[in-house]
Formats: C-alpha cells, sequence, structure tokens
C-alpha cells in the first residue's frame, strides 16, 4: 500500500481515518474489490454520499463534478455494494424527504419497470437531468409522468434509467450517522 506498518495498524484500529486513497490503495494491494475493504464479512458497512437531491434550480440531484464522493456514511440495513446516498438540501422535497435527511438507492442504471410504477425512484432523464420522483407509465414507448408532491407532474418525459428509492433516513438519525465516524470519516478524494 505503500504506508509504514505503523500506518496501516492505526488503519486497522480506527485511530486514521480509512479515506478513498487507503481504500483504494488497499483494495489494489490485496487484489480485491474496494467494497470488500469497507464491508465487515461481506456486509456492507458504510455507503458513498454522491449528491445533494433538491439542490438544483428545479429540485434536482447535484453531483459533485471534481469528488464523485461527498462523504461516507453507515450503510442503512439492506445496503449491497451498488447502495448510494443523496444529501436532501433544500424544501423540493417536502412531504417525502425534507432537509438534511438521507435518500438511500442502488446506483443501476437500467430503464424503468413496472414494478416501479408508483414507487419513489432516482430517474435519469432524457435531458440529463437526475430527479428524485415517483415514477408512472407515460402515453409512448420510452415516456414517464413524474409526480412529485410540492411541484406539478413532469408528462411524458423520456427516462433513460430509473433506480428505487430503498431507505430513507429522517434528519435527526441522518445528523447522528454523518458525525465524523472514527473509522471512515468524511471521504476525500485526496489523502489526507
Amino acid at each position: 500500500m505503500a504506508i509504514s506498518r505503523g500506518q496501516f495498524i492505526k488503519l486497522e484500529r480506527g485511530e486514521r481515518r480509512l479515506t478513498l486513497d487507503y481504500i483504494d490503495r488497499a483494495a489494489k494491494a490485496f487484489g480485491v474489490d474496494p467494497t470488500m475493504i469497507i464491508s465487515d464479512g461481506g456486509t456492507v458497512v458504510s455507503v458513498p454520499i454522491v449528491g445533494r437531491a433538491g439542490a438544483g434550480p428545479n429540485g434536482e440531484v447535484i453531483f459533485d463534478a471534481e469528488q464523485q464522493v461527498l462523504e461516507e456514511v453507515p450503510a442503512p440495513p439492506g445496503a449491497t455494494s451498488n447502495t448510494v446516498g443523496l444529501g436532501v438540501q433544500g424544501d423540493s422535497m417536502r412531504g417525502i424527504a425534507n432537509d438534511g435527511w438521507l435518500i438511500f438507492y442502488d446506483d443501476r442504471h437500467y430503464p424503468p419497470t413496472e414494478e416501479m410504477f408508483g414507487e419513489l425512484c432516482v430517474v435519469g432523464t432524457g435531458s440529463g437531468n437526475t430527479l428524485v420522483k415517483f415514477v408512472q407509465p407515460g402515453r409512448g414507448p420510452g415516456l414517464y409522468d413524474l409526480e412529485s408532491y410540492n411541484a406539478p407532474t413532469m408528462r411524458d418525459e423520456p427516462v433513460e434509467w430509473a433506480a428505487l428509492v430503498t431507505s430513507i433516513v429522517p434528519r435527526r438519525p441522518a445528523r447522528k450517522i454523518m458525525q465524523k465516524n472514527p473509522l471512515i470519516g468524511r471521504a476525500t478524494a485526496k489523502a489526507d
């Protein structure tokens, strides 16, 4: 891993933050997938927060262009190696998920399916926006109605992919899990 034995021991004990740089180094050194470095016996123990939902001018998801991961948080129940999270910012999703809440989904980009109709999903639109909406069938192939409690329904929108929301964590528990974790801490794209 190109670090000293002492540094490695501190990482193992949780005395040093396990940043993305250390995760990548360890995965390469041990020849494993990076998710295995942050898992406990195959169980995912942390997931990345990859964007802010409701942060854009029309309530869309904003992803940090320079850092793919904004931070790492403890995994919600049922998390997989594909699970990622979004931090809710602002009031555009009030009634579904309020400011400061966390939304989790499996980051797989497949076209919407019938099982998603009426369900809260993270969707990628044909115009390149990512939104958190309830998906309904539209009036043509590849077209869907995207519903929200606080905005008019977007009718017959082209949707390239959709992923079911798997968990929503309210503000108070979200604050607790967002506090600095001695093992994981705030993940950054650069080494400390």
